[in-house]
């Protein structure tokens, strides 16, 4: 695909909360895919709006281009009712404010001033695509509905009520009932935007074909499209290390539940039945930002060490033969699996890990259920660095022909099109 003439290309805006970028969380390397893709056919304005905190005010070196006209952060301040009934209260009744707001709480900055004075950003260019990325960021697009000749597209990324749903049980799960049936509360109002907001738009992307059914049967009349997750794949990358230890790796935000509780799942009931079984040396690196006391305290395993701050993320993989996704709850598609494939490492996962990605089992990634499923799944690598390498080769091939760049390229694009041309 060729990028269109200069004098000829399209205008869109993209509406996103956070910088977007080629590494860090899922939600960023999401963002910078998008930004590249509708570069490659339309200049663009991003609209950055930092509702999940304080974000870089440039785009990373590796994604500016003459294609991206004009980057704005734009801050927006809480709504001031939500403010006042959660300043007034503390412990049990911030639960019950947060809980009784009417709306998903990181869409409680789409109040009608923040919506006015964003769209007033850009109220002098007319865009033929106007493309926001997360459901709850729905109030800065709707002034862009309805627009002659202005597709109007939403990426929810996650089924949000379904992962509210699923996050919910796991905060049941760990024993905290306060934070369960906030994630209860949270996940109705998702539902009832999706069914109020998803229609509206011209098209609603999700990363899997499981979502885009389960949204198509709750909401029958959006029209959704499966735009998937990607790894930017590494040419050449290197081989893993030498020497007579087997490393695993588990690489991922740890301030993020799920995470959070996979580390502690394959630590605690995992690691010492590998440990028991193995006749061959292995560790495991724990690596990602913000990792919670009881993350930390798996170092108690002499063969576990967590590290904090990475750079970047490729000095990780370099030390690694294997990524282990031990995630026992979440949504959509993880962005670390193709990840760890992309650096060309073998993947041993749970059901739950590999959710939503159409993988051949046992050839292109190994998984199991139970812990005693998982451990043997990791001692099979470790005796058999062989077959650690087939692994890695057929996920890294399948990586490159299912969710490449250009497969979220050509994606996209199919999912926005229909834009009318210049005058048409």
């Amino acid at each position: 695909m060729t990028a269109r003439d200069p004098e000829t290309r399209r205008q869109a805006l993209f509406i996103t909360p956070v910088m977007p970028a080629t590494t860090g969380s899922g939600i960023a390397m999401r963002a910078g895919m998008t930004l590249q893709a509708l570069a490659s056919e339309f200049d663009i304005s991003v609209l950055c709006l930092p509702v999940l905190g304080s974000v870089q005010r440039k785009l990373p070196r590796d994604l500016t281009g003459s294609s991206v006209r004009r980057v704005i952060v734009h801050r927006v301040s809480d709504d001031p009712a939500f403010t006042r009934s959660y300043s007034e209260s503390n412990g049990i009744g911030r639960a019950v404010a947060c809980a009784l707001y009417p709306r998903p709480l990181l869409a409680r900055f789409g109040t009608e001033s923040n919506v006015e004075s964003a769209r007033k950003v850009f109220q002098t260019t007319h865009f033929d695509l106007v493309h926001t990325l997360r459901l709850y960021l729905t109030p800065f697009a709707l002034p862009y509905l309805g627009t002659p000749s202005t597709v109007v597209s939403l990426d929810c990324d996650d089924y949000e009520s379904q992962t509210m749903r699923r996050l919910a049980e796991l905060h049941l799960a760990a024993g905290d009932p306060a934070n369960g049936a906030l994630a209860r509360s949270e996940a109705v109002k998702y539902s009832q935007w999706e069914t109020k907001y998803l229609p509206c738009f011209d098209r609603v992307c999700v990363t899997c074909e499981p979502d885009r059914r389960a949204l198509s049967e709750a909401c029958p009349q959006a029209k959704m499209a499966v735009v998937p997750n990607v790894a930017r794949l590494v040419d050449n990358p290197r081989r893993p290390p030498g020497g007579d230890k087997f490393t695993f790796l588990f690489l991922g935000n740890m301030s993020y539940l799920p995470n959070e509780d996979a580390s502690v799942f394959f630590c605690r009931e995992v690691l010492p039945l590998l440990r028991n079984k193995a006749a061959n040396r292995f560790d495991v690196l724990i690596a990602g930002a913000h990792p919670p006391r009881r993350v930390k305290e798996l170092e108690r395993h002499p063969e576990v060490r967590v590290v904090a701050d990475i750079p970047d993320v490729r000095q990780v993989y370099e030390k690694a033969h294997a990524a282990v996704v031990p995630l026992r709850w979440g949504g959509g598609t993880k962005i670390k699996v193709l990840e760890a494939l992309g650096y060309r490492r073998a993947v041993v996962s749970t059901p739950a890990g590999v959710t939503g990605l159409e993988i051949e089992r046992e050839n292109q990634v190994l998984v199991g259920d139970r812990p005693e499923q998982l451990a043997a799944q990791c001692l099979r690598l470790v005796e058999d660095r062989g077959l650690a390498d087939r692994i890695a080769g057929s996920g890294y091939e399948w990586v490159r022909k299912h969710h490449s760049p250009e497969v979220f390229r050509d994606a996209l694009l199919k999912a926005v099109g229909g834009i009318p041309e210049p005058g048409g």
